[in-house]
This record gives structure tokens, C-alpha cells and sequence, in this order.
């Protein structure tokens, strides 16, 4: 692979921002039919709920002092009344949850770091490694711009964390 040095972006929004350049998702779409491809390109998606949750998890297990950036924690449960939709719209772009929700995610979120993999706690590769990094590249086969963003890059693996 080829690295291109000039392109840094860090942050997962403006990763994900960029269309200029393809990814793995973009090619999925274009595996579909051109169709597909070009309305991957040309379509906001809105984010669902389990969506938003799994980038939550994804920032407590490898990012978690940019929580704040991703989640807005509520002292109520959130509902459809109108302090909840007033909570929403002060909070643009964040995932907005009650924090008794909150606090289920943390747990869950431990519990993965604390669980055991290959005889050792996973935090310990969190801590070896570089967590979502995005990485630019010409493909030397086609040619290609590309980028990826694994979630954890660990000299001996690479994880791909996953919410079910």
C-alpha cells in the first residue's frame, strides 16, 4: 500500500464526511448496483438509534475522552413530550440519552474491556494500540484513493468491534 501523507483526518464525523476518497462501505454500496453506489454519494442517511449506540460503545471502549462529543446524558428519561424534544435540539449531532441508559452502557462498555482475551483483559490491547485511526491509501492494483478506520490497531490484531 501506498499511504498518502498528506491526508490526516482524525475525527470519525469528517472521516465520514468525505466522499471524495472510497471506502469499504461505499464499495458494498457499489457491489449493489451503480445505483446504489451513486445514492450512497448523493443521500444523507440519518443515523438510526442502534447506530448511535453502537459509535457510544464504540467511544467508551476506544475513544472515551471524546464521550462527551458523541453522547448528551439527560437527567429525565427521554421521551416524545416537549422537554425532551427541547433536550434534542439543544444537543444537535449527539446521541441524547437518560442517564440510567447511560450508566447501562458504561457497564457494558467495562464489562468488554475487563472481558479475556487470549488469557489477558482486552484493555490491555486498548492499551497497545492506536484506536480509530484513519488511514489513506492508493490502491497499487488499481490505482484507487481509499481510506479505512479500523477501530483498533494492535501490533498483533486488528478488532473490529460490533453491537448486537
Amino acid at each position: 500500500m501506498f499511504f498518502d501523507s498528506k491526508r490526516v483526518i482524525n475525527s470519525n464525523a469528517a472521516y465520514h464526511a468525505d466522499k471524495d476518497i472510497l471506502s469499504s462501505t461505499m464499495l458494498k454500496s457499489a457491489l449493489v448496483s451503480p445505483l446504489s453506489f451513486i445514492h450512497s454519494l448523493t443521500t444523507h442517511i440519518a443515523p438510526t438509534p442502534a447506530m448511535m449506540y453502537g459509535s457510544l460503545m464504540h467511544t467508551l471502549i476506544t475513544e472515551p475522552e471524546t464521550v462527551n462529543d458523541t453522547v448528551a446524558v439527560s437527567p429525565i428519561p427521554l421521551g416524545r413530550d416537549a422537554v425532551s424534544r427541547q433536550f434534542r435540539e439543544a444537543n444537535p449531532g449527539r446521541f441524547c440519552m437518560w442517564i440510567g441508559d447511560f450508566q447501562k452502557a458504561q457497564f457494558l462498555a467495562q464489562m468488554t474491556l475487563d472481558s479475556k482475551f487470549r488469557g489477558r483483559p482486552f484493555f490491555k490491547f486498548i492499551e497497545e494500540s492506536v484506536c480509530e485511526r484513519s488511514t489513506y491509501y492508493t490502491d497499487p492494483t488499481t490505482g484507487m484513493k481509499c481510506r479505512t478506520r479500523p477501530d483498533i490497531e494492535h501490533p498483533d490484531f486488528t478488532f473490529d468491534l460490533k453491537t448486537t
